[in-house]
C-alpha cells in the first residue's frame, strides 16, 4: 500500500500549487469527495489514508528510540533513509503531508450533528499516543474506565464491538498498548511525539503561488532555509551546500536554475545557491593547499534557525546547539534574560492547512503532554516552595528512593525544548486571531477536543487572550481533569519560573539558555496579549 500511498501525496503536492478558481486545487478536490462520496465511504477514504502513513511514522518514532533492535542496525539505517536527505522527500516528508491531507478532510467526532469547521486532529493526536505506545505513561485515562455502565450500553446496542468476556461472563475494560515498560525509553517517545507535532505544524504546503516570480521566490526561500541549516552545524564546502537541491522540488530546482542563468549561464545551479550563500555566510579561504574552501553561516542568520528543523539529522542539531550563540541576560528585564523565541515564525500556509496550527496547539490532548513535561521538569513541590517551614523528622524508605530515582528518570531537556517550541508555535499560530472574525471556527481551534469547542457564539471568536487565558492561565487540574495537579501552578508560572531559574535548583535546571530566553519570551507574550 505504501507506493500507493506515496503516489497519491505526490499528486496532493502538485494540486497545492494550483488555484481552486481553476477547478483543480486541493479545496476542489476535497469538495468533489464530500459530494460524490456518502458519509461511510467518505469516512473509510480519510481513515485509511491516515492509518497507514500514521502507522510508518510512529515506527520511523520507535526506531530512533532504540526499539525493534531483533535485526540489528537494519531497521536504523532503513529510518536514515526514510528520514533523512535525500531520500525523506519521497518517503517521510510525502507521509507526513498525506497526513496533513487526511487530518483536514476527515470527519471528526464521527456523529450526525458534525458541523462544517472540524477537523480530525483530536483523532490524529490520540491515534498516535496509541501507536507509539504512550498513551498511558503521559497520565492519559481511558474512556471506559470512567463510565463503565456506558461503556457496556454502547457495546451492547453495537455501537462498536467489545472486549472479551472471561469464563465468569464478566467483560473486560479495553486495554492500551505499551511498547516498552522502560521509562527512558516511554520519555524518548514523547520526545518522539511532540516532535511530529511541531513537524506537522510547520512543515504544511505554502500559500498558493500566484505568479511564477511569487513561485521564485518560494524557491528561493525554500534554498535558503536548506543552506541555513546545513551550515548551522558548521562550515561546509561548496559541493557539500550543493546536496540541497536533492530535497527540493523539481519546479523549485527549474526556477532556481532559470534565474541563476541570469547571474551565470555556465554554472546556473552553482549561481542560484551562490546568491543565497552571499547574504548569509561568509567564505572561509583555507589555509591548507589540497583543501577546498569552506562557508561559514553569519551570526545575523541564526534567527532562522529552527532546532526541529526536519531535513537535518539530530547529530547536526547537536553540532548546531554547540555553534548556536548564547542567549543573552538582560538585567532590565523582569526575567533576566533577553527575550527571544526558540524558533522563527513558520512561512505562510495554503489557506487548506492553515487552520491545523491552530488546531494542534488548541488540541487538549497534545497542550495535556505538552503541559505534563513543563510539570515533570519545574513544577515545585509544597516543600520546596517554603523550605523554611518545619516538617516532621522523616526516614527516606527504599520505596522513597524508588520513586525519586523513577521521577528523574522521567526528565529530558529535549522533552522540554520540544514543549517550549509546541507553545511558541501556538503563540505564533493565534497571535494574529481577531475578536470580529464571525468565521473564526473554521480557522482552527474548535473542533472535538479543542479548547473552543464548546465556546458560545456570544462569547465571540476565539483570540490570543482566549488561548492564554484558557491554556497558559488555566487551572491545570480543571483544564485536564486531573487531581494529580490539585496544587499545581498553572503553566505561566512555570513558565516563569523556567525563565527566571532555569528550573528547580538542585532537582533540574537546563543547560540550553536560549530555553530559559523562550520561557521570557512566552511570558511576555502573554503580558502582551492577556486583557
Amino acid at each position: 500500500h505504501l507506493p500507493l500511498h506515496r503516489f497519491v501525496a505526490s499528486c496532493l503536492r502538485e494540486l497545492c500549487l494550483r488555484k481552486d478558481s481553476n477547478k483543480g486545487g486541493i479545496g476542489d478536490l476535497l469538495h468533489r469527495l464530500r459530494t460524490q462520496l456518502d458519509d461511510r465511504r467518505y469516512d473509510e477514504l480519510f481513515h485509511g489514508l491516515m492509518e497507514f502513513s500514521v502507522l510508518v511514522l510512529s515506527r520511523a518514532s520507535q526506531i530512533r528510540a532504540e526499539l525493534w533492535k531483533r535485526n540489528g542496525q537494519g531497521l536504523s539505517d532503513q529510518v536514515l533513509n526514510y528520514a533523512e536527505p535525500p531520500f525523506c522527500r519521497n518517503m517521510r516528508d510525502a507521509d507526513m503531508l498525506l497526513t496533513q491531507f487526511s487530518t483536514v478532510g476527515r470527519i471528526q467526532n464521527q456523529c450526525n450533528n458534525v458541523q462544517s469547521s472540524d477537523s480530525g486532529i483530536a483523532f490524529l493526536s490520540n491515534l498516535l499516543l496509541h501507536r507509539l505506545g504512550i498513551f498511558d505513561f503521559t497520565g492519559m485515562t481511558k474512556a471506559p474506565d470512567l463510565d463503565v455502565t456506558r461503556y457496556k450500553e454502547e457495546v451492547s446496542c453495537g455501537l462498536y464491538p467489545g472486549e472479551w468476556t472471561n469464563s465468569d461472563g464478566h467483560q473486560e475494560l479495553p486495554w492500551t498498548y505499551s511498547v516498552s515498560r522502560n521509562t527512558a525509553t516511554s520519555v524518548v517517545l514523547v520526545e518522539e511525539f511532540l516532535y511530529f507535532m511541531i513537524i506537522f505544524v510547520t512543515e504544511l504546503p505554502t500559500v498558493v503561488p500566484q505568479t511564477r516570480e511569487d513561485q521564485t521566490k518560494q524557491a528561493r526561500f525554500r534554498l535558503f532555509r536548506e543552506v541555513v541549516h546545513r551550515l548551522a552545524s558548521g562550515s561546509k564546502t561548496h559541493s557539500e551546500l550543493s546536496e540541497v537541491h536533492h530535497v527540493l522540488s523539481h519546479w523549485d530546482n527549474v526556477l532556481l536554475s532559470e534565474e541563476g542563468k541570469l547571474l551565470n549561464p555556465d554554472d546556473a545551479t552553482g549561481a542560484a545557491l551562490a546568491s543565497v550563500l552571499s547574504d548569509i555566510a561568509e567564505r572561509k579561504v583555507s589555509r591548507g593547499k589540497m583543501e577546498p574552501d569552506k562557508w561559514e553561516m553569519k551570526v545575523t542568520a541564526w534567527d532562522h534557525y529552527d532546532p526541529a528543523f526536519y531535513h537535518i539529522s539530530l547529530r547536526c542539531h547537536q553540532s548546531a546547539a554547540e555553534f548556536r550563540p548564547k542567549s543573552v541576560p538582560d538585567a532590565a528585564s523582569s526575567f533576566g534574560w533577553k527575550a527571544k523565541p526558540l524558533a522563527p515564525e513558520p512561512a505562510i500556509a495554503h489557506p487548506f492547512f492553515k487552520r491545523l496550527r491552530r488546531d494542534v496547539t488548541a488540541d487538549i490532548s497534545v497542550l495535556a503532554v505538552t503541559f505534563r513535561v513543563l510539570y515533570k521538569h519545574v513544577s515545585m513541590t509544597n516543600a520546596q516552595k517554603n523550605p523554611n517551614a518545619k516538617a516532621p523528622f522523616q526516614v527516606e524508605t527504599a520505596s522513597d528512593k524508588k520513586e525519586r530515582y523513577e521521577e528523574s528518570k522521567q526528565r529530558s531537556e529535549t522533552a522540554l525544548a520540544r514543549a517550549i517550541h509546541i507553545i511558541t508555535l501556538g503563540a505564533y499560530a493565534w497571535s494574529d486571531a481577531t475578536s470580529d472574525n464571525v468565521n473564526w471556527r473554521s480557522d482552527g481551534g474548535a473542533s472535538p477536543g479543542g479548547l473552543f469547542y464548546h465556546r458560545s457564539d456570544d462569547a465571540g471568536a476565539a483570540t490570543a487572550d482566549s488561548w492564554i487565558s484558557d491554556f497558559l492561565l488555566a487551572k491545570p487540574s480543571v483544564l485536564y481533569k486531573c487531581q494529580e495537579y490539585d496544587d499545581t501552578e498553572n503553566a505561566l508560572l512555570l513558565l516563569q519560573r523556567l525563565a527566571v531559574d532555569g528550573g528547580i535548583p538542585g532537582k533540574f535546571v537546563v543547560q540550553d539558555k536560549s530555553l530559559q530566553a523562550c520561557a521570557a519570551w512566552l511570558c511576555e507574550f502573554a503580558l502582551t496579549n492577556c486583557n
